[in-house]
């Protein structure tokens, strides 16, 4: 099982490097989140659907043959083993297969997917004028109504014959809170001599902090209050030294700050700024060729992703969709202060697989 934990997080953070470092759809000088764990569900599941070539590409972008490796049982037991829908938090995550109502589904290939993904398999008209709003209904549902547009009408095409969509919903409330009435305006500086004012969060509790001076960084560890959960902040120590801690991440890097080594839990007065953050961007093209499908080769013509993330002094609310188609007084304590451009990690504490990564230039983009 540790080799299987150690392959399948390995997977997950080279996707993280390869993805988040060589895309070019993120903004240079802009805010920027995904889900990694969305994109590999996606991946894995069109892997499990294609053979040949298709296949293959699959497995360059899941750095490996899964298959192999995990034999995709333990992949279902890491999904299975996230979702949770208590008060406290919210972790869920679906796989929608809409495919032509002409086409037939073969009985084995329903199987596995139900099996692994929980997948929903519906047949829809994509000739119908309601072919997209009827997409963006089941994935309004899914989302708590975070996201209601997602597939537009220019999207869908009469002749599709397969279009795949996997969403990832995570709410989660802070272990330690911050209390609104600490919430104060502060400086946040976005570049070099040019600052905005933010709304500041606030909290004075034990954290898990962790000094790097060699790779110039500093982290912080924020639990959620179930404990399998965390958010990383990463800030680095020169003001405007965003872009070369991105040119770090590698798997090795962060497995390395994921990892307890020279993380102290001292007492912290952390200075977070509330953001919200949306990011929509296309992802390269590949050949799919359906197995699980009666249908022919098709050339998989559009693959796209859309986050939203939302952090206050509550906890986090983060939706992921990707589509496929063919001042306190007391003891003295260390000052975490998030004011200049810092990356985010929400992290799975188990598996140390990356659910959602991002960074932050402007806490104020995006909010409404």
């Amino acid at each position: 099982m540790d080799f299987a934990v150690g392959n399948l997080s390995w997977s997950s953070n080279q996707l993280v490097s390869n993805f988040y470092m060589n895309s070019n759809n993120l903004e240079p000088q802009g805010n920027t989140c995904l889900s990694t764990l969305g994109i590999t569900s996606l991946l894995t599941m069109i892997q499990l659907s294609s053979w040949n070539s298709s296949s293959l590409h699959m497995k360059e972008c899941l750095n490996g043959d899964l298959q192999k490796i995990l034999g995709f049982a333990f992949f279902k037991e890491y999904l299975d083993s996230v979702v949770s829908e208590d008060k406290n938090q919210i972790f869920r995550q679906k796989i929608f297969a809409f495919y032509h109502k002409n086409m037939t589904v073969s009985k084995y290939f329903n199987q596995i997917m139900q099996q692994i993904f929980h997948i929903d398999f519906i047949p829809i008209d994509f000739a119908a004028i309601n072919a997209s709003a009827v997409i963006n209904e089941h994935i309004g549902d899914f989302s708590d109504r975070k996201v209601t547009q997602f597939v537009k009408d220019d999207t869908l095409s009469a002749d599709m014959k397969v279009a795949l969509f996997n969403g990832i919903y995570f709410k989660g409330e802070w272990q330690h809170k911050f209390f609104q009435k600490y919430t104060t305006m502060q400086e946040f500086e976005i570049s070099s001599g040019k600052t905005v004012p933010v709304n500041m969060m606030f909290a004075r509790q034990k954290f898990c902090v962790k000094d790097d001076n060699n790779l110039e960084y500093s982290s912080i560890k924020i639990p959620y209050v179930d404990k399998h959960q965390d958010m990383y902040i990463l800030l680095p120590k020169k003001r405007n030294g965003l872009f070369q801690l991105e040119k770090k991440l590698s798997p090795e890097f962060i497995q390395s700050f994921l990892s307890q080594t020279n993380c102290q839990e001292k007492l912290t007065e952390l200075y977070l700024p509330k953001f919200k953050l949306e990011s929509n961007f296309d992802m390269d093209m590949i050949t799919f060729i359906p197995q699980g499908w009666i249908v022919e080769r098709r050339k998989l013509t559009k693959m796209w992703h859309q986050t939203t993330i939302d952090v206050s002094e509550g906890g986090t609310e983060a939706v992921a969709t990707s589509g496929a188609v063919n001042g306190l007084m007391g003891p003295l304590a260390t000052r975490f202060l998030v004011d200049h451009p810092f990356l985010f990690f929400i992290v799975d504490q188990k598996f140390k697989i990356v659910i959602f990564i991002g960074r932050v230039v402007n806490p104020n983009q995006g909010k409404k």
